[in-house]
């Protein structure tokens, strides 16, 4: 049967389709980097590719498209590349100019009916065996609706079991012989082989021919055995005799007659072939919980919740649902990598915590010149004064006619820096506003004032440093902490 499809577009996945579980998204990369690099594929060496054990792989090029179709080891080669030379023909019809990823999604839906047509086409077969007066007409009639029946020569029945948008052809065997040579005609080329024996009057004999049959003619065929007529036995006590007795793969027990059985045999074929489910109600809800994590700016803790989706999306094998959340993954990550080297360079926390004043601990006093002093010498000297006899009094400070004339320099050379700076402040954009509650964005001034100061940073990150400051400062900011930030930011860049 037809498990998978899948279209890569160069190294990109434009399309796929699961209708029964097989390969997971992991080993499905694997495989096609192996295809296109024209790889002979060793499934026991590599740990990810041992899942083709248990299936086959069909692929073909057309341009710059990859097609591969993944199937059930019981399908026959020519059977498949006639599936897939049908594909790429519908494929050029729908898609004529190769554009399959900006096309409608009607025409992709077109495309998935399309498929489910070519996986009916293949009509994967059940085929029900077992001793006579087990049960097989009655199972066959419970499992198919009869509509379409069909003769199969003289000896077989077949009709279709729909499940899950699946269809498959279940024969049923019209010949009362449980020897008959046609048994294994008719079991030749099943997909699943259903057992069926009556537990309350069966021939050991008999259930062990039927059980060679398979391995012998369809050993490559999914097996379920199914004790019937439970309701006429202690069902304990019987099939403790039976497992005494013999080992049968594959058991489950019940009465064909009960309301239930139709329900327990859907379920039951429906995991034997893996087919796939739809995706739980509360998938959306979860969905929804990663997103109002990310708008919370929490970027690890979405990160780890869009991960954990993206497991539990593999189960049910959604590669287009899982592709979404990768490209979010990795746009997340790469956010949290500039918050990272953000908060390495800066350190906003401490940066932008508010500058404590500045205390000192000696007072300095000048005692005044006597005139005569200055008059006959013009010399500037410091007369010391009394040190307090208490600790607490403040030190005196003895200053020369040197040191004056330095700290005159200084002070020249200060105010030149202050007339500097009056002229350079001008040219900031802050100069512009009286107080912050004229600023119309707070992020993009800070923006322009780093960009004034001969540097650059992006607007997201302006935003994030408002934040964290507001954080660290517990209170409303200025125009002076934007002032203060803009220049720790550019004294940190010529670090």
């Amino acid at each position: 049967m037809l498990r998978q499809i899948h279209i890569f577009k160069k190294k990109k996945m434009v399309f796929t389709h699961t209708f029964t579980l097989a390969l997971g998204n992991e080993e499905l990369q694997k495989l096609f980097k192996l295809i296109e690099s024209n790889i002979k594929i060793n499934i026991g060496e590599d740990p990810l590719l041992r899942a083709l054990s248990e299936y086959q792989v069909f692929h073909r090029t057309l341009e710059d498209f990859y097609f591969i179709l993944i199937t059930d080891l019981i399908d026959k080669k020519e059977e498949i590349e006639g599936i897939i030379d049908k594909l790429i023909n519908k494929f050029k019809k729908i898609y004529p100019n190769n554009e399959i990823l900006n096309e409608s999604e009607s025409k992709k839906e077109d495309f998935i009916d399309y498929i489910y047509q070519l996986q009916s086409d293949i009509h994967s077969k059940i085929s029900i065996i077992g001793p006579v007066n087990a049960g097989k007409t009655m199972l066959y009639n419970i499992l198919t609706d009869q509509h379409k029946e069909r003769n199969i020569m003289n000896f077989a029945k077949s009709s279709i079991l729909s499940l899950y948008e699946l269809k498959f052809d279940v024969w049923d065997f019209q010949i009362n012989d449980n020897y008959a040579l046609l048994w294994s005609k008719f079991i030749s080329g099943s997909d699943l082989v259903i057992f069926i024996f009556d537990i309350s009057n069966y021939n050991l004999k008999i259930l062990n021919h039927f059980l060679n049959l398979k391995k012998k003619v369809s050993n490559l065929s999914k097996f379920i055995s199914i004790a019937n007529k439970t309701d006429l036995v202690n069902i304990e006590n019987a099939l403790a005799s039976l497992e005494n007795e013999m080992h049968i793969p594959n058991l489950i027990h019940l009465s064909l007659k009960k309301s239930d059985a139709k329900a327990i045999l859907f379920s039951e074929i429906s995991n034997i072939f893996k087919i796939k489910e739809k995706l739980p109600d509360n998938y959306d809800n979860l969905l929804k919980e990663a997103e109002e994590i990310e708008k919370e700016s929490n970027l690890g803790k979405a990160i780890a919740k869009y991960k954990e989706l993206i497991r539990y999306l593999n189960k049910y094998q959604e590669f287009t649902e899982i592709s979404k959340l990768e490209e979010k993954v990795k746009e997340l990550e790469k956010s949290l990598r500039e918050q990272v080297e953000l908060r390495r360079k800066i350190e906003l926390k401490k940066k932008f915590a508010p500058p404590t004043p500045i205390k000192f601990s000696k007072k300095i006093t000048v005692k005044p010149l006597s005139k005569n002093k200055l008059d006959s010498s013009k010399q500037l000297k410091s007369t010391p004064s009394e040190e307090s006899k208490e600790q607490t009094k403040p030190a005196q400070t003895k200053l020369r006619s040197s040191d004056i004339k330095l700290d005159l320099s200084v002070l020249k050379k200060t105010q030149e820096e202050i007339v500097q700076n009056r002229e350079n402040n001008e040219k900031h954009p802050e100069d512009k506003f009286k107080s912050i509650d004229d600023v119309p964005d707070k992020a993009v001034l800070l923006q322009k004032m780093i960009e004034s100061r001969g540097s650059k940073l992006s607007l997201k990150l302006c935003s994030q440093f408002i934040k964290e400051m507001m954080e660290s400062l517990q209170r409303e900011i200025t125009l002076n902490d934007l002032k203060i930030a803009a220049d720790n930011f550019i004294s940190l860049e010529k670090q």
